[in-house]
């Protein structure tokens, strides 16, 4: 199985603890729900489909397991194959689930959502650009949730979605793969804004906009300062 990982050992095990910890963080999402059960019934319009978006997320991270090891686990860039379509897809339509479990009385949004993660599935398919089918649905995503649980957190996965694209552009300059495991940890970051907006809005004591503007601008202050310091690291030798 060693010579499958095609990583020097500290950064297999970053990289791959990092998918380990991303696959699994849907986890808490799912005791959230339970957890806060009563409390998501008064406000959301159907909580029970938030378990099929955790699942579907679970589901996705695998499919992106699957492609890394198609790849040895060493990325030199972005190349578009079936697992990773899958992938997406699962992602999007996790997406499109969060809008239902929140605002679904409202008919339009529900086929908004669906027909993005149809006009995404397609333009992958045709390689065409999708990223603003799945950045419209994202948005469209934290919006359901800030209207049923009035925590402006819900907005902060956005932000792990720029550091994900940040860092990736990172991997693709260098090929440093410790860049890697920072892609796709920042995800796992992004689950867990729902289960704290949940406990915020259990206890009546939403974060302030101003927090998470402020924390928000001091994070893309900071990766965008050690930009240059990040692209002078040298490319992660082959172990092969």
């Amino acid at each position: 199985m060693a010579r499958q990982i095609d990583l020097p050992l500290a950064t297999a095990i970053w990289v791959l603890g990092a998918h380990a910890f991303t696959l699994l963080s849907p986890l808490i999402l799912i005791w959230a729900v339970y957890y806060y059960w009563e409390h998501l019934q008064q406000i959301l319009y159907a909580p029970e489909l938030l378990y099929f978006s955790a699942v579907l997320m679970m589901i996705g991270s695998a499919f992106e397991i699957a492609d890394n090891t198609f790849d040895r686990w060493y990325l030199s860039g972005f190349t578009p194959t079936l697992c990773d379509w899958l992938f997406s897809s699962c992602i999007v339509l996790s997406l499109a689930l969060n809008v239902i479990a929140c605002v679904g009385q409202y008919q339009w949004l529900v086929f908004l959502s669906l027909a993005l993660v149809l006009a995404f599935s397609i333009m992958y398919l045709f390689d065409w650009p999708k990223e603003i089918a799945r950045g419209s649905l994202g948005v469209i995503s934290c919006a359901s949730l800030y209207s049923v649980v009035g925590d402006p957190v819900v907005f902060l996965p956005l932000l792990t979605t720029f550091l994900t694209v940040y860092f990736f552009g990172i991997l693709q300059s260098t090929l440093a793969q410790s860049m890697h495991g920072f892609t796709t940890i920042v995800n796992a970051f992004g689950v867990f804004c729902l289960p704290w907006a949940f406990y915020n809005s259990a206890i009546g004591e939403p974060a302030s906009v101003m927090w998470v503007i402020t924390v928000s601008t001091v994070i893309v202050g900071s990766v965008l300062l050690l930009k240059p310091v990040l692209l002078d690291l040298s490319a992660t030798s082959r172990k092969s």
